[in-house]
């Protein structure tokens, strides 16, 4: 018997989780200082985190993996047990018959089921730190009435992640390298690779900014301070990551488009008095 109270003419239903589980993070630094010769002093340091229920989308109402195994018959249409009971004529279950993976669905009322801010995701991150520190500047015998400043970064670039169309049927809805370890899913199965390539990396970038100034004294009172900053000045060129879709004539190909900014130079002068 189907009860009608639990039948609303809606095709698609979404909702907020009231999972109560707090989102954690958790960090673990370690860190090793040491003098060098000529009272430099070096620090290198290791830091980690990790999230554990972050927030993130579920789909609620997908055909079961187990069913899969039908392939077309999916596909194919069947007398439909909620025809005359839903009734809004835009929703795909008020009509005469049905696909049976329709039916197949946790709530096959209903043609998605999505729900938000569901405590199900996790995140990663180890970084390498380190930190030169020279015998001049605030607080110390000042060398000279100049300074100077370099600042480097260096960034893996992010995992490929390879897409491709939708064929498992579970839910409506140079080369850089080598494209013939990937293929097509055929339709019905899940492939058996994840969303995101961790082996597979776009471009990292390795980036240097440098500032130079100088004082000049003119008089006992009068200053003139000369400045110099460089932005990307050793101009690594980042490139923007392959082409990851499986299907594109590309797929593989990375293109020489810089996703990195050029070198930038300015310069600026400062008279005091």
């Amino acid at each position: 018997m189907i009860d009608r109270r639990f039948l609303p003419a809606l095709g698609n239903l979404q909702g907020l989780s009231t999972n109560n589980l707090v989102q954690r993070r958790a960090t673990g630094p370690l860190r090793q200082q040491r003098q060098l010769p000529w009272k430099t002093v070096v620090e290198v340091g290791y830091a980690a985190s990790e999230g554990i229920a972050l927030p993130s989308g579920v789909q609620d109402n997908q055909i079961p993996g187990s069913a899969l195994a039908l392939g077309t018959a999916l596909k194919a249409t069947v007398a439909n047990p909620f025809f005359g009971v839903i009734t809004d004529s835009t929703s795909t279950p008020s009509r005469a018959t049905i696909q049976r993976g329709q039916l197949l669905r946790p709530y096959p009322q209903f043609t998605g089921i999505s729900t938000s801010q569901v405590r199900v995701g996790h995140s990663t991150y180890h970084g390498l730190q380190r930190r030169v520190e020279l015998p001049f500047g605030v607080g110390k015998a000042r060398m000279n009435r100049g300074s100077t400043a370099v600042y480097f970064s260096w960034e893996n670039g992010t995992p490929v992640a390879v897409t491709g169309p939708n064929d498992s049927n579970s839910e409506d809805g140079g080369l850089y390298f080598h494209p013939a370890a990937f293929s097509r899913v055929p339709q019905f199965p899940f492939g058996n690779v994840r969303r995101n390539v961790p082996d597979v990396r776009i471009p990292g970038n390795k980036n240097w900014d440098l500032l130079i100034e100088k004082r000049i004294s003119l008089t006992e009172r009068i200053a003139l301070d000369f400045r110099t900053e460089r932005f990307h000045a050793f101009h690594n060129v980042m490139f923007n990551g392959p082409q990851a879709n499986v299907t594109s004539a590309d797929f593989g190909r990375i293109r020489l488009l810089q996703a990195n900014i050029p070198r930038q130079i300015q310069f600026g002068m400062r008279l005091s008095y």
